[in-house]
């Protein structure tokens, strides 16, 4: 009878880990406390991972993302939002810009795994967080999150890729934000 208890409760263990998705390098992983620059990104990504924003985050993904990006990040991508609304109210027969790929990793695609590798203190009392992504068969890749002060708090000041595919060249986010025709 203790027996059929044991695997009974090692069975609902399993099925309960599979339902929660507790899997490591997926949107899951353990996160420090967003007190920590490492915990920050990781949290970040966590709902990168769940909102899968294409282009700019529509408004409701950037509320869900904000809470991770500087000030001024969301500055950027504000003015890029207004410059695509703008280019598409002057040429609505052309496909306007900040409407494909991601753009918080290097790969076109995205990403739909991470894990964080290291992060590496900066003179200013921020970090720079390395952080590995994978995406289907794709050769894993790592990126650098510019973590900073914004206030009180630790928040995501831009991202430095790798460059993964064709579409994604090396760059930062704040670049590519930047863009105008």
């Amino acid at each position: 009878m203790m027996r059929h208890a044991s695997r009974a409760l090692a069975l609902c263990v399993l099925v309960l880990a599979a339902c929660t998705g507790s899997a490591p390098s997926r949107a899951s992983a353990v996160c420090a406390g967003v007190d920590a620059p490492e915990g920050v990104v990781c949290r970040f990504y966590q709902v990168y991972l769940e909102t899968r924003p294409v282009g700019l985050p529509t408004p409701e993904q950037e509320r869900l993302l904000a809470p991770y990006l500087t000030t001024a990040l969301l500055s950027r991508i504000d003015e890029a939002r207004g410059y695509r609304e703008g280019f598409e109210a002057q040429h609505p027969d052309e496909k306007p810009p900040f409407v494909d790929g991601t753009l918080f990793t290097s790969l076109f695609e995205g990403a739909d795994r991470f894990e964080i590798v290291r992060s590496e203190p900066t003179a200013n009392g921020g970090a720079v967080v390395t952080v590995r992504f994978g995406y289907d068969d794709v050769k894993p890749w790592e990126d650098a999150v510019v973590v900073t002060r914004d206030g009180t708090r630790y928040a995501i000041d831009d991202i430095v890729f790798a460059g993964v595919g064709e579409f994604n060249p090396a760059g930062r986010l704040t670049e590519v934000l930047s863009w105008r025709d």
